[in-house]
């Protein structure tokens, strides 16, 4: 018999040690740490929930709205979402096969990851960007490719992703991210084009988190899909 514990770490998954601190999370603790201090550093509003929102679900309370719903959402939020998609971005999306709800967009990056990747799998992600996307794709046993765009404002051009993706044919997926976090930068619709003319003729399924898109300003957010 064995008569020493075992330390836990021996038990986990082998990927979790290829993981790297997340710089934005150790760059918010110093930062918090400071009396009186404007944080300009996660992304979270600073105002509170509707109060439409806050009746909503007091409402579901009352009426005892709280037993398991379809694992892809009630058919009334999905409708709800597809109208949305149509009058904002005249995107045509069958709620009743074409949209799922998740808990957050981090639920549908992982969910979507999960259907696509095997180990060793490829996933192109252009950098700077949410960590989440790599985090999610070496737990998976996928290897992120990393685009840096640091050298053209920010921004993936056309040129770099054709590039990218000649040099690593068998990429499963590109992750897209605009507008950026943590860079705020996002593409204009001629830009959204170009990018998308170039995976065209690949076998790259392309992941859009496009959830910042309500907070473009300057212009009107261009969705890829």
């Amino acid at each position: 018999m064995p008569t020493t514990k075992a330390s836990i770490m021996n038990h986990l998954n082998r990927n979790f040690a290829r993981l790297k601190p997340v710089g934005i999370r150790e760059f918010d603790a110093q930062a918090s740490a400071v009396p009186g201090i404007v944080k300009l550093t996660l992304g979270e509003p600073d105002f509170n929930v509707p109060d439409a929102m806050k009746e909503a679900a007091i409402d579901s309370i009352n009426n005892n709205d709280s037993h398991y719903a379809p694992a892809v959402g009630t058919s009334a939020l999905r409708t709800a979402i597809a109208d949305f998609l149509q009058d904002r971005y005249q995107l045509g999306y069958d709620p009743n096969g074409e949209i799922a709800v998740t808990i957050g967009a981090t639920e549908g990056i992982y969910a979507a990851l999960s259907a696509l990747i095997n180990p060793g799998d490829e996933v192109l992600v252009a950098t700077p960007t949410f960590p989440l996307y790599m985090a999610v794709t070496t737990m998976l046993g996928g290897q992120p490719v990393e685009i840096n765009t640091s050298d053209h404002g920010f921004v993936l051009t056309p040129a770099q992703l054709k590039e990218t993706i000649a040099a690593h044919p068998h990429a499963k997926a590109l992750i897209l991210n605009y507008p950026s976090n943590p860079t705020g930068v996002t593409y204009s619709a001629q830009q959204v084009e170009e990018l998308a003319a170039a995976v065209k003729d690949t076998n790259l399924v392309v992941i859009a988190d496009e959830i910042y898109s309500e907070l473009v300003y300057d212009g009107q957010h261009t969705s890829i899909a």
